[in-house]
């Protein structure tokens, strides 16, 4: 087929204040293989060089357009702008600061035309940090296969990988029947779910359309460790906005689980409980570390680390973790737990 035989995919691009990465991530979007795609670059209302380095691209790509809020609108707010002025067959939504390697578009769009029951389909990344060194892999959990070759799967296998795992379906890989987007999901719930309104809106393609994946690591996630909202989080000592997904779904689909599934919910929130006691001890809190901790050497726990190493290690951490809350670790110590926690 010729590129407009082809189906149209729209790559939305919302940006705020991205004036160091856009280029690099609108070079790989420009590079792709895949011949019939309009890139949308969504500004909400950066107050960097961000617009003129888009509109740099407009002028000389034909391909590319740009949109500017009059006002910042959040971030899931310009993600619902996207859904609101994007068009053609498949819709992508990716981030002003990845970069996406030349045949993501067209193997998402291949398993799209071959898996017509599939709403939207993922693959797995490279982390990079500030300089483009490869720091890790995001890839969808053992437990789902070989998803090497592309690999379909309904709602509650996805769920009950989630209950397990956390979220690991990393958004900017996503490339998603625009028709979904713009019939059914329609906004990101933002205000309810916050930071992981992502996962509501993967979910809810979920409960209607298969979920794909890919695992090949056509995306080069950035992870910028230089930056405030990084540093915030690795000293998070409040519970992840994931769970403010979970307890909503797993309200509605209490019926529907299992005990396996229960007991890995519960796990889910022991790893925060322990990730978070540990931010304590580093920022000296040791009594809200103990607080957060009071229940890791519960019966169950005892119980669930025999069923795998993982879980094992999950609470040897823990009872890690409430040994040093034990202690008075000086500002070397907490230092040193800090470099061990995050690896420098």
């Amino acid at each position: 087929m010729t590129g407009t035989e082809l189906p149209l995919v729209y790559v939305c691009v919302p940006t705020y204040n991205a004036a160091e990465t856009l280029g690099p991530s609108l070079d790989s979007i420009l590079a792709q293989t895949y011949a019939n795609i309009k890139v949308m670059v969504v500004d909400n209302a950066s107050t960097d060089d961000t617009l003129r380095i888009a509109d740099s691209y407009a002028a000389r790509d034909p391909r590319v357009k740009v949109l500017r809020n009059q006002e910042n609108v959040g971030a899931e707010g310009n993600f619902t702008r996207c859904i609101g002025v994007t068009g053609g067959d498949y819709t992508a939504i990716y981030h002003s600061d990845d970069i996406y390697l030349p045949g993501m578009v067209s193997a998402a769009v291949d398993f799209l035309e071959k898996y017509r029951e599939t709403g939207v389909v993922f693959t797995a990344a490279e982390e990079i940090d500030s300089t483009g060194a490869t720091i890790g892999r995001r890839r969808p959990p053992p437990e789902l296969g070989d998803c090497r070759d592309g690999k379909t799967f309904g709602f509650e296998e996805v769920f009950r990988a989630v209950l397990r795992n956390g979220n690991f379906l990393t958004f900017p890989t996503a490339l998603v029947r625009t028709s979904i987007y713009r019939d059914e999901i329609k906004a990101w719930n933002g205000e309810k779910f916050k930071s992981s309104a992502d996962l509501d809106v993967w979910l809810r393609v979920a409960e209607k359309h298969r979920l794909g994946f890919i695992d090949r690591p056509l995306l080069r996630y950035r992870v910028s460790t230089a930056s405030f909202s990084y540093s915030h989080f690795r000293l998070r000592t409040h519970r992840q906005d994931l769970f403010l997904v979970l307890e909503d779904y797993v309200a509605r689909y209490i019926d529907r689980l299992d005990r396996g599934a229960l007991d890995d919910y519960r796990l889910l929130h022991l790893k925060d409980d322990i990730s978070i006691a540990i931010n304590h001890v580093i920022q000296g809190e040791r009594r809200a570390a103990l607080s957060r901790l009071k229940g890791i050497f519960g019966p169950l726990n005892f119980i669930q680390s025999f069923r795998s190493r993982s879980q094992l290690r999950i609470l040897a951490i823990g009872w890690a973790a409430f040994l040093a809350a034990l202690l008075p670790l000086g500002e070397a110590g907490r230092k040193a737990l800090a470099r061990v926690r995050h690896k420098g």
